[in-house]
This record gives C-alpha cells, sequence and structure tokens, in this order.
C-alpha cells in the first residue's frame, strides 16, 4: 500500500531558530514512521514572506537524515551546515534502522549505464537496474539482489521523502492520474465522525501551512480539488491547529478507520 504525506514548504518557515525548526520536523518524521508512510513530498507553497524553495529543500534533506539508518549517515551526510543542530531532533527508534537481514539502506556512489556501485556503510558493490532513481540513498533487497521502493517490502522500511516545485493543484492531478484517493484537511471539511470515507491502495493526505490553510491558499472552492476534505477536531476550542499536530490527530483517525 502506497500511503503519502503531502506537506507543504513553508512548514517551520515562521521559525528563525534551527534548532526549533529541525524538532518540529523531527515530529513530522515521527508522526511518519508511527503510521507506517512511505512517502513524504513537500510541495511548493508560494508563500511571498517566505524563501519557500530554500524551506523545502531543508526540510527534505533533514526529513532524510532522520530516516537513514545511523549505518548509512556518515556516508550519506558528510559535514553539513543545515544539519548541525540535528541533535534538538527527536530519535526514530524502528526496527528497520537495525534489521538489515532482508533489506538494507545503500547509497549510491556512482552510475555507469544500468549499472550502480553502491556502499552500505561497510563495503561496497555492484548492483544492475534499468530505473532511474531521484534519490542517492536507495533500499536494497539482499535475496533478489535488486532496489525496491519503500512500498515495495514485506514490512515498513521507512519513508522516501521528495521535493515537488509547483504548486500544490499541479502536484493534486499528477496523483489522480496516478490512482491516488486524496484527502485535504480543514477545520472547514465534513465532521469525520458523519462521513465514509474509502479504503484505497493509494492515500495521499494534504496539509496545508501553519498561517494558511487550503481556504486562504485557494478560496472556496479549494474543496473541489480533493476527493473528500476532512476535519478531525470538530469544535476545536483552540484558535488554531498546527501542522504537525494535525498530522498526528488525522493520521490517529485514519489509523483508527482503517484507511491507512
Amino acid at each position: 500500500m502506497r500511503k503519502m504525506l503531502l506537506i507543504p514548504s513553508t512548514f517551520t518557515g515562521e521559525k528563525r531558530d534551527k534548532k526549533i525548526r529541525i524538532f518540529l520536523i523531527s515530529q513530522v518524521a515521527r508522526a511518519a514512521v508511527t503510521f507506517g508512510i512511505n512517502e513524504v513530498c513537500i510541495y511548493y507553497d508560494p508563500d511571498p514572506k517566505f524563501d519557500s524553495h530554500g524551506l523545502g529543500r531543508f526540510l527534505v534533506k533533514v526529513l532524510k537524515y532522520l530516516n537513514t539508518p545511523p549505518y548509512l549517515r556518515k556516508v550519506a551526510f558528510p559535514l553539513d551546515k543545515d544539519l548541525e543542530e540535528v541533535g534538538s531532533s527527536l530519535p526514530i527508534k524502528a526496527e528497520y534502522h537495525n534489521d538489515r537481514s532482508r533489506y538494507e539502506y545503500v547509497y549510491v556512489l556512482k552510475k555507469e549505464g544500468n549499472e550502480y556501485l553502491v556502499t552500505n556503510g561497510k563495503e561496497e558493490f555492484k548492483v544492475r537496474s534499468n530505473k532511474d532513481f531521484r534519490t542517492r540513498i536507495l533500499v536494497y533487497d539482499k535475496i533478489n539482489k535488486k532496489f525496491v521502493e519503500k512500498y515495495e517490502t514485506e514490512k515498513y522500511f521507512g519513508y522516501e521523502v521528495f521535493y515537488y516545485n509547483k504548486p500544490l493543484p499541479m502536484l493534486l492531478e499528477k496523483l489522480r492520474k496516478e490512482g491516488f484517493y486524496i484527502i485535504g484537511t480543514s477545520r472547514l471539511g465534513e465532521d469525520i465522525r458523519k462521513i465514509d470515507l474509502r479504503k484505497s491502495e493509494k492515500v495521499a493526505i494534504a496539509f496545508g501551512s501553519f498561517a494558511r490553510g487550503f481556504e486562504d491558499m485557494f478560496g472556496n472552492k479549494f474543496k473541489e480539488m480533493f476527493d473528500i476534505t476532512i476535519n478531525v477536531v470538530p469544535n476545536q476550542l483552540i484558535y488554531s491547529i498546527r501542522t504537525e499536530e494535525a498530522i498526528f490527530y488525522t493520521l490517529a483517525v485514519l489509523r483508527y478507520r482503517d484507511i491507512i
């Protein structure tokens, strides 16, 4: 099953302290792993108040680092100023960070034609593949001797994270063509207690930013962008729910409803 989070590039944009930004991003990583999310897409939010592309790339880097098992981090992430405060993150202790019996993470050192030279942190070896990948950090199937996507493994093996450098409507159009059931989240959405949700092998769950919900981004017709728009905290007694909070609330409810 493919389970994808869609998060705006402006997430953490209001925080100037890198420690706080990394701490907040680590909450997203923990939520993704807790509920078995295997794809995280950071979409471009064209908010003029921020360097949205820069924020998006920072998000991707930190999320990739936190997902990568410790045995590969030194190879995949050499000294990097963006990660110098990564100690402020909440740790992720998950089975896939330690269990290398069937699958393991590898880092692509070089690619020539359909031959990849990779390392698993201990040794280098070559793998043949006709596929092109958008990342140099891959999952290797040791039995079948091939690369696999995160959503293809027999048991959960972390999430893939990527940046989509175009606005959300273009991303949703692409996902819809791929057969995703797309769920939007909003305080103006349907009461989660009163609606039916469709079970699907491909689910994408979209979140707005801390400053702008979908109604602010796209106007009154924002619900038309999604297959369904849900409110998982009806009658909320706080003015606004932060994105990292909304992610946990939403995933918990969707797990209870057996959607993810």
